[in-house]
């Protein structure tokens, strides 16, 4: 129920930020399981947010498992679909808890389920792939050997910038492919798992490839004031929250997931004390209506007109996953 409730607010939520979301071969986004999906990791779990928002079935996760050390942290996550996986200079002392989500993700995958796997393992701000991980290709394995009809889904996420509103997201997802066609060698875990990974490798690097970064279209002088004026409505609310997350999430990684996910949860509460002052001042109650709309479309516009308006730190891919 709360998976279902918070994709709805997620959509609503993401023209707030992003200018633009192109979705390529979305019936694919659309295929039932068992589906186990390898995506490219380039911005933190806004991968994760926007990915799952657009797959039609529900999206379980495997994620870095230093994000599950307190009980309400475990609790609230396990939530929301998310198994925590351990780096490997902790698997020796987290290797029950890794044999349990990776359990876990196989039943999942076993009842016709969706897996999201980021197959490069760790996050770096930059669109390069990095070398790949062999838990989605073992993941597979395991399938095939339970006999599980698994299928593949390479998907690729890119963004024209990695700071903060105005984004322009591409989200394609390759062709379906059986996992048995990944996996042709028998007996052989070792070379299953390499050939696995090249041919994922050869999916998204092709996609990468082909892909044309978008290019912001100069503002006539009219559109420059109207965006002008929608930012003066926007820039309140936004202008603290960045703030104190730059300051929070400083040389990481993680400072376009984290503003997003800010953002979502408290632009609603910036238009509730908007509604309560307004109504302390006795304004008509369609007034109040007009003027909550007007914030939401002056948002929207502000993302729509504005490629890069609060660009605020360098984009040069140096930022890697931290902790």
């Amino acid at each position: 129920m709360l998976y279902a409730l918070l994709k709805i607010f997620v959509r609503l939520g993401l023209p707030l930020f992003c200018k633009q979301i192109q979705i390529r071969n979305k019936e694919a986004l659309a295929s039932k399981g068992p589906l186990l999906i390898t995506a490219n990791h380039p911005n933190a779990f806004l991968d994760a947010i926007i990915i799952a928002a657009y797959c039609k079935h529900r999206v379980h996760f495997l994620a870095r498992g230093d994000f599950f050390s307190k009980p309400w942290q475990y609790k609230l996550l396990r939530l929301l679909n998310m198994m925590p996986v351990f780096k490997q200079d902790e698997r020796k002392e987290k290797k029950e808890l890794n044999n349990h989500s990776f359990e876990q993700a196989e039943t999942i995958l076993s009842q016709n389920g969706t897996l999201l796997v980021f197959i490069e393992g760790i996050c770096v701000n930059k669109h390069e792939l990095q070398p790949f991980k062999k838990t989605a290709a073992r993941i597979a394995l395991s399938c095939q050997k339970k006999m599980i009809p698994l299928s593949v889904l390479p998907v690729v996420i890119t963004y024209d910038s990695l700071n903060g509103p105005g984004k322009t997201v591409c989200l394609e997802a390759g062709t379906t492919l059986p996992a048995t066609a990944l996996l042709p060698f028998s007996n052989n875990d070792q070379k299953n798992i390499q050939y696995f990974n090249q041919e994922i490798f050869n999916h998204i690097s092709g996609a990468l490839q082909k892909r044309a970064r978008p290019i912001s279209k100069e503002l006539n002088p009219g559109a420059k004031l109207i965006s002008i004026i929608a930012c003066l409505l926007y820039i309140l609310p936004y202008g603290i929250i960045q703030k104190i997350v730059r300051n929070k999430t400083r040389n990481t990684i993680f400072y376009d997931a984290v503003l997003f996910t800010t953002m979502l949860l408290l632009y609603p509460v910036y238009l509730l004390l908007i509604t309560w002052l307004f109504h302390f001042l006795h304004l008509p109650f369609t007034w109040i209506v007009l003027m909550i709309l007007l914030h939401l479309l002056a948002g929207w516009y502000a993302v729509q007109c504005l490629p890069y308006p609060f660009k605020n730190r360098p984009e040069n891919g140096k930022y890697k996953e931290t902790r």
